[in-house]
């Protein structure tokens, strides 16, 4: 817990010491780091205190400072929560430049998340109904389709936790429902 609290203190004195440790290793590795902050909304609510967050904004800010380092930033928020942004004029002025706003899928988008990442693993699903099944299942239990413009903060699919698919156990599950549907591989 000591140790936590120091680097929260380095972190709010210092805001360029997570983007110095990332250019550092991404230099020594001699790669390219993308740093992916998702549900980054869940700032706002679950850190009630506002150093912290202005702390970690400008941790973020400095990653992302300087266009020519190896250091990729991605933030995705709902966009409900976009007014709480503000809050840190620097973070939002830095945000505003990249920022960019993207539709929730819809079915061809959600069949694409679904199927493409299976065949990337050599795997095809053995009827279109088995996918169609899938999406007709998070459209339900998500309320992710279709998307009304009468409820915008309610659009888009809610993330599941997929299971690895190997050969020696073909199948991909969804966290939301215990059900598997099947996957054949194709090597």
């Amino acid at each position: 817990m000591a140790e936590q609290k120091k680097l929260e203190q380095r972190l709010i004195k210092e805001p360029g010491f997570v983007g110095a440790v990332l250019r550092g290793r991404a230099r020594r590795e001699k790669k390219h780091i993308l740093l992916f902050v998702d549900q980054f909304e869940e700032l706002y609510t679950l850190v009630p205190d506002p150093v912290e967050r202005t702390a970690f904004t400008a941790s973020l800010a400095a990653v992302a400072d300087d266009p020519t380092s190896p250091i990729r930033l991605v933030i995705s928020i709902r966009s409900d929560f976009l007014d709480r942004v503000p809050e840190d004029p620097r973070f939002m002025a830095e945000l505003s430049q990249g920022l960019v706003f993207l539709n929730s899928p819809g079915t061809e988008g959600l069949r694409e998340a679904i199927v493409s990442p299976a065949e990337l693993a050599g795997y095809r699903f053995e009827s279109t109904a088995i996918v169609d099944d899938m999406i007709k299942h998070l459209a339900t239990t998500s309320g992710a389709l279709p998307c009304s413009s009468s409820r915008p903060a309610s659009c888009g699919t809610r993330a599941t936790r997929p299971t690895r698919c190997s050969p020696s156990r073909p199948t991909t599950r969804s966290a939301a429902s215990p059900a598997r549907w099947p996957a054949t591989p194709t090597r």
